[in-house]
């Protein structure tokens, strides 16, 4: 099978809880550096112009345009592979994932249909089709890609993650709190070392933002504060978490220790202030 571009949710940023207590959860990029990218695009371009070409070809000089963010260019040559293949999945999928990228988000959609199409069992465009809908704020219609995505793929905790965002927006906090606790649960990188964890990937420090966000939502200041504690010790320079934790810590009547956590997010973040 042709190579695919981020496989699962890590291409793109996860559905964010804004308006919920939440923000914008940045997922772990691919990481090319640009001398190699750009051997692969003279290698794969130097193969079509030289050689016969193939929609192997087009897929990898169109991942290699899309590492480098040039999503626009990663299209074109999407589309030849599609011409040249029109049952080419990955081709779909891929060039969904460009499109997405490019905030556009229901042609995102229809590539990642596409691809659905052609294997029923393609459970990473199930799940950055649930993305895609999440990004048009349609929670209910993500949940379900979320839930076929967990059903292919039951140890993939980026799933769990991404509903639990969904169920977050939805007002179910209950519900999200379960997901977040399941994708931290199967997560080894946590057992490991925080630091360890977030060098692989950066989002479980969110997890556990977002599982204190919820925390919040029902009440459980103290229980926020634990997950506040320890997305702080994933990365001690968030001043989103310790504007957070000042919050619960003004609930739980803690004013000064509240007053810390300001002090600190106002230092890391005039926004602050």
């Amino acid at each position: 099978m042709a190579e695919e571009e981020g496989k699962g949710e890590e291409t793109f940023d996860s559905p964010s809880t804004s308006g919920a207590g939440g923000r914008r959860f940045p997922v772990l990029p691919v990481v090319v550096g640009l001398f190699v990218v750009g051997v692969i695009v003279a290698w794969a371009s130097s193969e079509i112009w030289f050689g016969p070409s193939d929609p192997p070809t087009y897929l990898r000089l169109g991942i290699a345009y899309s590492d480098r963010g040039l999503y626009q260019r990663a299209i074109q040559d999407y589309d030849k592979a599609i011409q040249l293949d029109p049952n080419y999945k990955d081709a779909y999928y891929n060039r969904g994932i460009a499109y997405h990228h490019l905030d556009q988000y229901q042609r995102a959609i229809q590539d990642y249909d596409k691809a659905i199409e052609l294997d029923l069992d393609y459970a990473d465009a199930f799940g950055h089709r649930g993305v895609a809908y999440s990004a048009l704020e349609n929670h209910q219609r993500a949940i379900r890609d979320y839930d076929r995505t967990i059903q292919l793929k039951p140890n993939y905790p980026k799933a769990y993650y991404n509903r639990g965002i969904a169920y977050h927006h939805l007002g179910q906090y209950q519900r999200a709190i379960q997901d977040y606790d399941k994708g931290i649960e199967i997560d080894p990188h946590f057992e490991d070392g925080y630091k360890k964890a977030v060098r692989i990937d950066p989002t479980y420090e969110d997890a556990y933002y977002n599982r204190g966000n919820a925390y919040c939502e029902l009440g459980q200041y103290q229980r926020a504060n634990q997950d506040y504690d320890k997305a702080i010790q994933i990365d001690s320079n968030d001043a989103w978490v310790y504007e957070h934790r000042s919050l619960s810590y003004h609930k739980l009547g803690q004013p000064k220790k509240g007053s810390a956590d300001k002090a600190k997010a106002c230092s890391l973040d005039s926004q602050y202030c």
